[in-house]
């Protein structure tokens, strides 16, 4: 995902170089606006006119090849910007800035060895790449090695933490927390989304820890979590599902009900929203109320919720 990916640490040599080639009356900040203006196809137009058109050396061709598959990049085209990052790196083998592209297209598609491979190059010729400790850590957290990918962010950050924003850093809290409520270490999750929040206050964050919370039986707490992610995003399905879990656990049926509603209203496939719903109402005295839900849940293909009919809707 590129949101867990710094795209690019443009090195001094190559913006020079690239400052320095005939263009036509433009320049190098009239393509990074191309890119900023997401015009990727006139900024690819820009490389290629200046291609066929101007006299270079080897080692400015590298760059323009470069340039060309950044833009390939921010496109979406990854194996489009591969194919002309090859030619960049075929001329020049040590254009770190055309390996660390290249790896991010891998990481996009998901190759993920060839990624890996592609960021430990760069740091063996440069030791100091802040860019390729960060996206190193972050698919390192990916698949799994929280421990590599935090020494590896760690690193990133004692490198350059000026260039890493609290956005991208409360990412990785955020990915390190979701990973441990995934091997069910629950109250080191809260202190990684403890973090993550505390740098920048995201639906996910909260909705995280208040599932955390709520595998730890703190109900009340997972409710607070769960409405501040709610305020953040008012149609976060999630969220109102289970909030509405922990305020069953707490007894509270009538304000579950109110939040199933919500689901149901969000999402009226959510077959579990109404069998939970049905649960509530039944509890609260509302049996007709709740042996609708049953039944429409059941139409939905929540089949455990006939064996609430034959037992309880007599």
């Amino acid at each position: 995902m590129k949101g867990y990916t710094i795209i690019l640490f443009l090195s001094l040599n190559i913006y020079n170089v690239f400052s320095q080639i005939d263009m036509n009356h433009t320049n190098i900040d009239y393509y990074f606006n191309l890119l900023e203006n997401k015009e990727y196809n006139e900024a690819i137009d820009l490389i290629d006119n200046i291609i066929i058109n101007d006299e270079f050396t080897q080692f400015e061709l590298d760059t323009l090849l470069y340039f060309k598959g950044y833009a390939l990049y921010l496109k979406n085209e990854y194996y489009n910007s591969i194919i002309e990052l090859n030619k960049s790196i075929e001329i020049n083998p040590n254009n770190l800035d055309a390996h660390f592209t290249r790896a991010n297209c891998y990481k996009e598609l998901e190759k993920n060895d060839l990624a890996l491979e592609e960021y430990t190059y760069i740091l063996a010729k440069d030791s100091l790449h802040a860019g390729s400790y960060l996206n190193r850590g972050n698919l390192k957290l990916e698949l799994g090695d929280t421990l590599g990918g935090i020494i590896d962010i760690n690193k990133s950050l004692s490198i350059r933490p000026i260039e890493i924003n609290a956005t991208e850093l409360s990412e990785n809290y955020l990915m390190s927390g979701y990973e441990k409520i995934q091997n069910g270490n629950y109250i080191e999750a809260i202190q990684d989304l403890n973090k993550s929040i505390e740098l920048f206050p995201s639906c996910e964050g909260y909705f995280l820890r208040g599932n955390a919370k709520g595998h730890l039986d703190d109900f009340r707490g997972a409710i607070s979590d769960f409405s501040y992610a709610i305020e953040i995003n008012q149609v976060h399905e999630d969220s109102y599902f289970f909030r509405a879990l922990a305020f069953e656990e707490i007894d509270k049926y009538s304000e579950a009900i109110a939040d199933y509603s919500q689901v149901i209203e969000i999402n009226k496939y959510n077959n579990e929203a109404y069998f939970r719903r049905g649960i509530c109402f039944y509890n609260s005295g509302e049996i007709d109320k709740g042996c609708l839900d049953f039944s429409k849940a059941g139409e939905l293909g929540y089949t455990d919720a006939y064996k609430y009919i034959s037992e309880y809707c007599k």
